[in-house]
């Protein structure tokens, strides 16, 4: 017997939808303030990466000797999600195709937009001091 589609009433989520619709991030107005967004955003996509990180060396550890994950499932998941993160393919100028982490993905975007991007190629560093 098929199952039945879940039905969801989004009705009780549409003071949130409009409380998220009218924040004033989406009231950027012009590439000075894309600019200035994008350079407070790129340390959450940062932030985001060291988190993943974080969970991936506690629910999947790459150390030796190697021991299988107590959760394959959950260890697949991170790994797949740093793997994303970490080594995005991108196209190359000459045709072929680059890797990239999408924070170097993202401080490139920057730098096209004419966003300071110098600070945060830096941040990793000299947090690690």
């Amino acid at each position: 017997m098929p199952s039945q589609p879940i039905r969801f009433d989004t009705r009780c989520i549409d003071d949130l939808r409009e409380h998220l619709e009218t924040h004033p991030v989406y009231g950027l107005r012009d590439m000075a303030d894309l600019r200035r967004f994008m350079e407070c955003h790129v340390y959450s996509v940062w932030d985001f990466m060291s988190l993943v990180k974080y969970l991936q060396h506690r629910l999947a550890p790459a150390g030796a000797p190697w021991y299988p994950p107590q959760d394959a499932e959950v260890s697949r998941f991170i790994n797949e999600l740093v793997l994303a993160e970490e080594s995005d393919c991108v196209p190359a100028p000459d045709g072929g195709e680059r890797c990239l982490s999408h924070f170097e993905l993202y401080c490139g975007a920057m730098s096209e937009l004419g966003a300071d991007a110098d600070a945060p190629r830096r941040w990793p560093w000299v947090v690690s001091t």
